[in-house]
C-alpha cells in the first residue's frame, strides 16, 4: 500500500505472491498449533507467537487478492486457502482465523469468476466447508470421553461452545462466496450450502451464540435470503431466496412459547408456511 510502485499488485500477481501467501497462513497456523502443544502444563495459557507476522501477512493479502486475475492464480491452492478458514485453531490461533476469513471473504467479493464457482462447486468444496463447520460448532454427534478431558486444556484445538470465537469467522466466508456467485450470476454454491444443511447450521449456531455473535451470524439471514439461486435478480435487493427465510422462523419457534406449543399441536407445521 505504501510502496513507491504503482505497479506493485501486478508485480506481486506476476511473481506469484498469492500462492505464497496461502503457504503463509498455513505455516502460521501450523506455528501456532505446535507453540500450543509444547505446553503440557493446564495451568498455563499459551500466548500468540505470530502476530505481528499474521497481521503483514493478511494486509499484503487483502491488496493483491483485489487484482480478478489472482483468483485464476490460486486455483492450485483455493481448497487449502478457502479451508482454512473454516479450519478449527487452538485459542493462541484465533487471530490467524481471522486472517484467513478475511481474505477468503475479499476474494469472494473481487476474484470469483464463472470458471471459479464451477470448480468450487464440482469439487463440492462448499458441502466440505460446511461440514467442518458443523463440527466446530459442536452441533455434530457429542466427543467421545477422551476428547471431552483433552478439550478442557486451555490449549486444546477449540471446538464446541469453546470456538464459539470462531464461528463468524468460519461462516462469512462460507455465505459470503454463495452470496457473490449469485452476483456473478451463478447459483451452484447457495444451492451447495443449502444441501449441506447450512440453514440448519445457522439457525443451531445463533441459537447456541451469545448476543453479541448471535447479532453477527443474523445479519448473514438477509444476505442470503436476497441472493438470487437462479441468477437472474443480481441486485440483492428483494427477497429472492425465501428458505433462508426459514432459519429466521425456526429460531422464533424455538424461542417464543405460543409459537412453539403451536408446531406441537399441529405435528411439527411451522405457522408460517402454507
Amino acid at each position: 500500500k505504501n510502496s513507491p510502485c504503482d505497479r506493485f499488485v501486478d508485480r506481486c500477481v506476476e511473481c506469484k505472491l498469492p500462492i505464497n501467501l496461502v503457504h503463509c497462513l498455513r505455516m502460521l497456523r501450523v506455528l501456532e498449533m505446535q507453540s500450543a502443544d509444547s505446553v503440557r502444563d493446564i495451568d498455563v495459557v499459551v500466548s500468540p507467537v505470530s502476530l505481528g507476522a499474521t497481521d503483514n501477512v493478511a494486509k499484503l493479502f487483502l491488496l493483491v487478492v483485489k487484482d480478478p486475475l489472482v483468483g485464476d492464480q490460486l486455483r492450485p491452492q483455493l481448497k487449502s486457502l478457502l479451508f482454512l478458514s473454516t479450519a478449527t485453531y487452538p485459542q493462541n490461533a484465533i487471530h490467524v482465523a481471522k486472517a484467513a476469513s478475511n481474505v477468503v471473504c475479499a476474494f469472494a467479493r473481487h476474484c470469483l469468476s464463472v470458471p471459479t464457482t464451477v470448480f468450487i462447486h464440482e469439487n463440492n468444496v462448499i458441502g466440505d466447508m460446511t461440514d467442518d463447520i458443523w463440527e466446530l460448532c459442536g452441533l455434530t454427534t457429542d466427543l467421545p470421553q477422551a476428547d471431552e478431558d483433552h478439550a478442557r486444556s486451555p490449549n486444546s484445538l477449540l471446538c464446541g461452545t469453546r470456538a464459539e470465537a470462531l464461528w463468524v469467522y468460519a461462516l462469512r466466508p462460507v455465505v459470503d462466496l454463495a452470496v457473490y456467485a449469485c452476483v456473478i450470476g451463478r447459483g451452484e454454491l447457495l444451492r451447495d450450502f443449502c444441501v449441506a444443511k447450512g440453514y440448519e447450521l445457522l439457525s443451531g449456531a445463533v441459537a447456541r451464540a451469545s448476543p453479541e455473535r448471535a447479532s453477527e451470524l443474523l445479519k448473514m439471514i438477509p444476505e442470503l435470503a436476497c441472493s438470487d439461486p437462479s441468477g437472474t435478480d443480481r441486485t440483492g435487493r428483494l427477497v429472492a431466496n425465501p428458505e433462508a427465510l426459514g432459519v429466521l422462523e425456526e429460531l422464533m419457534v424455538q424461542s417464543i412459547p405460543f409459537l412453539f406449543k403451536f408446531v406441537e399441536r399441529n405435528e411439527g407445521k411451522k405457522p408460517f408456511r402454507s
